[in-house]
C-alpha cells in the first residue's frame, strides 16, 4: 500500500506554514520532498515535522540549525529505541527457551533403565 502524499500548496494550509517557509525548511534540509513529474509532494510524517520545526522556531525561538540538531537527535534517539527494542526482544526470547529447556528437564525422570527408558521407581513404607 502506497503512502498517500499531499502537495505543497495543501501541505501550506494543513500546517500554516507558507510554501515559502517549506521550500526554506527544503533548503536547510530539515525536509526532503518526494518529487513526481516535477512536483513537491509530501507524505504524513513530512506534515508532522513541518509542525515540530514551526512549534520550535516560532514558540521556543529556535533558529534552523538549532532544529536540525534537535531533528537529528530525536532521529538518533529513534534508532537507538529500536535498537533497544530489538535486543530486548531477542533476550526475552532467549529467557523463554532457556525457561522452557529448564522446564523440560525439571520434570523429565532422572532415574532411567537401561533400556534408556525411564525406570519405574516403587517406594516401600
Amino acid at each position: 500500500m502506497e503512502e498517500e502524499l499531499s502537495s505543497l500548496s495543501d501541505v501550506a494550509q494543513m500546517t500554516e506554514a507558507s510554501e515559502e517557509e517549506i521550500t526554506l525548511f527544503e533548503s536547510e534540509s530539515l525536509l526532503i520532498p518526494h518529487i513526481k513529474k516535477g512536483k513537491r509532494f509530501y507524505t504524513g510524517d513530512d506534515i508532522e515535522k513541518i509542525r515540530m520545526i514551526k512549534r520550535l522556531t516560532e514558540d521556543l525561538e529556535v533558529n534552523l540549525p538549532g532544529v536540525a540538531v534537535i531533528l537529528n537527535m530525536r532521529e538518533q534517539m529513534r534508532e537507538m529505541r529500536e535498537e533497544f527494542e530489538r535486543i530486548f526482544d531477542d533476550m526475552r526470547r532467549g529467557m523463554l527457551r532457556e525457561f522452557s529447556e529448564y522446564q523440560s528437564r525439571l520434570y523429565r525422570p532422572r532415574i532411567e533403565s537401561k533400556t534408556g527408558k525411564p525406570a519405574k521407581i516403587h517406594i516401600e513404607d
